[in-house]
């Protein structure tokens, strides 16, 4: 166990963010050893491992996303904590940022599908009428070949993301 090892414990879970708690919500995951989580403007928990960036877990409404529940309370602990508790040790994962989004997301892929770009999105028209300004500045460029293609994320869809719309620049 290494001396400035951190974890990160998410809690009080609901899959509906406007649901009405009377009582505690589901228990997450633990995601951790971390050296640093970073909380940016009270939007983002910038989670690092071996000093580089892990993950990111973005805050909306006071709660956090993962994997279709919505937490309202996250706890950030040493290393010898998680080291005593069981319950803290069986709830470890390791963490995934495509379970960690929601909202829109639009990729840009080139012919050998390497990816080029991401950009996220709030509301479905915004991200939309980036991948179609994003197809329309490929295809000028005779950028054949590439593709452009916008996931929803979150809880409305079965999984982590599904394709919403992909756009063949041609």
């Amino acid at each position: 166990m290494a001396k400035n090892e951190l974890y990160i414990e998410l809690f009080h879970g609901r899959t509906d963010k406007e649901q009405d708690m009377d009582e505690w919500g589901s228990t997450g995951p633990v995601f951790g050893p971390l050296c640093y989580a970073h909380t940016t403007y009270a939007n983002e928990i910038k989670l690092g491992q071996d000093g580089d960036e892990y993950g990111v877990l973005r805050v909306d409404d006071d709660m956090v996303y993962y994997n279709g529940i919505w937490y309202g309370d996250w706890s950030i602990f040493p290393a010898s904590t998680f080291a005593e508790s069981t319950d803290l040790q069986a709830r470890l994962l390791r963490f995934d940022q495509e379970k960690a989004t929601f909202g829109f997301i639009v990729k840009t892929f080139s012919g050998s599908e390497e990816l080029k770009s991401t950009s996220r999105f709030d509301n479905e028209d915004d991200a939309l009428n980036y991948a179609t300004s994003e197809h329309l500045r490929l295809q000028n460029a005779m950028l054949y070949g590439y593709t452009v293609i916008m996931y929803e994320c979150g809880p409305r869809v079965q999984g982590s993301c599904a394709e919403v719309t992909r756009l063949e620049v041609e």
